[in-house]
């Protein structure tokens, strides 16, 4: 009985390890070049002076200062009443609709950003750029809030009620209803369903293994 037992689970370590090899294979062949490509226009090197920065950076330091000047500096005069909302009691009387409260909502984002953000990026930034950086990590926030603030206000005003009485919502539902509205459906639904696919790879790897990584 052992050593069928420790057949069968050869075998069955054997079928796995040749399905990961055509997995493997398969994301060379056909997920590879496709990236890669993606990356090349993402990633494209802006030269200044000596240095390049990736375009990205240019386009999401373009968002953070118009919606921060747009908004008159939401990310500053809001931060008090951010505060209020997130510290204080709910009030039971109110009408608002929604499944968690404003201090879940904060402790659910927070849970994603922390180990990322706060930990690994904060001690990567000043290893490399010196004690300077910080300076610039306290401007990026303030930026950063700004965007921060169109996306929950997007998510919240494309948000879905369901008959179950669950809330569905997110960048996946704004990027199709909010364009669809702008009579730009062709644009709005393969942008969504292409988010939605990539926060699947965006969960497991930085979602996950790089936080248990920094944790370990």
């Amino acid at each position: 009985m052992n050593k069928l037992f420790i057949v069968l689970l050869t075998l069955l370590f054997n079928v796995q390890q040749a399905n990961a090899m055509n997995v493997d294979l398969f994301m060379d062949k056909y997920i590879a070049p496709v990236s890669d490509t993606v990356a090349s226009w993402i990633f494209y090197p802006v030269k200044i002076g000596s240095s390049s920065v990736p375009i990205i950076i240019f386009w999401i330091l373009a968002a953070g200062i118009f919606f921060t000047l747009f908004f008159r500096g939401i990310s500053i005069w809001g931060l008090k009443h951010a505060i209020d909302v997130v510290c204080k009691p709910a009030d039971k009387s109110s009408d608002g609709n929604g499944e968690v409260s404003s201090f879940q909502a904060l402790a659910t984002a927070l849970s994603g950003t922390i180990g990322i953000g706060s930990i690994a990026g904060v001690a990567i930034s000043i290893s490399i750029g010196g004690p300077g950086a910080a300076f610039w990590i306290f401007a990026g926030a303030i930026l950063g809030m700004s965007i921060k603030f169109v996306e929950a206000s997007l998510a919240v005003k494309y948000r879905r009620f369901n008959l179950d009485g669950t809330v569905s919502g997110g960048p996946m539902h704004y990027i199709a209803h909010g364009l669809t509205r702008k009579k730009m459906r062709w644009l709005g639904q393969p942008l969504s369903a292409v988010f939605a696919v990539l926060c699947i790879g965006g969960a497991i790897s930085g979602g996950n293994m790089i936080q248990i990584n920094q944790s370990a």
